[in-house]
Formats: structure tokens, sequence, C-alpha cells
């Protein structure tokens, strides 16, 4: 099957945590099965935990392998950003890059 050119908006909406997890990944992983950009949306993300966390940084990891791209569609809010700070997630250029749109970070 042919990926798409156009992008795929996967909106994650209230909470996204162990209890939803499953959810999430399901409609992650259909995305990225027939696009090559895939975009998520956090806006009515209502609160998130560390599985959140891993599952995004997981689809990063092997859309960079399989040559596609995965986005935010806006920066993590103040929430998810203190669960990336207390788990480290925003020490790297390119973490920072990813969950806070920072460009030109080092």
């Amino acid at each position: 099957m042919a990926k798409q050119a156009r992008p795929a908006v996967v909106g994650i909406t209230g909470p996204a945590d162990i209890r939803t997890i499953a959810e999430c990944h399901g409609r992650l992983l259909e995305a990225m099965k027939g696009n090559e950009v895939v975009h998520v949306d956090l806006a009515a993300l209502a609160e998130a935990d560390l599985t959140f966390v891993q599952l995004i940084e997981s689809a990063r990891r092997f859309a960079s392998y399989a040559g596609m791209t995965i986005s935010l569609s806006a920066p993590a809010g103040t929430d998810l950003c203190e669960i990336l700070r207390r788990g480290g997630f925003l020490n790297a250029p390119e973490s920072r890059a990813f969950w806070l749109h920072e460009r030109g970070a080092s």
C-alpha cells in the first residue's frame, strides 16, 4: 500500500494515560501505516502520564527509522511539560525542538 503524501492528523482527546494508551497507540499506528507525515494534535488533551510520553517517543524513533515524520501540531502544554521535565525528556536539543517547538536549541 502506497503511503499518502498529505499529513494525517491524530487528535488526542481527553486523558492519555495508562487506561487509554492502547487506544492512543492504535490510532497512531493506523495513521503511520498509511502516511509519511503524521501530526499529533494535543489541543483537546485533558491530561497525560508517562505512558503517553513513552508512546510518542517510540513513535518518533520508529518514524525516523522508517523515513517518516511525526510532529506535534502545537508545543506541549504546561502539565505535559512538567512530565517531560521530570522524566528527562527535555535535555536534548532535538527533544526540545520536538516537544516545545524550539528552533535552534542547543
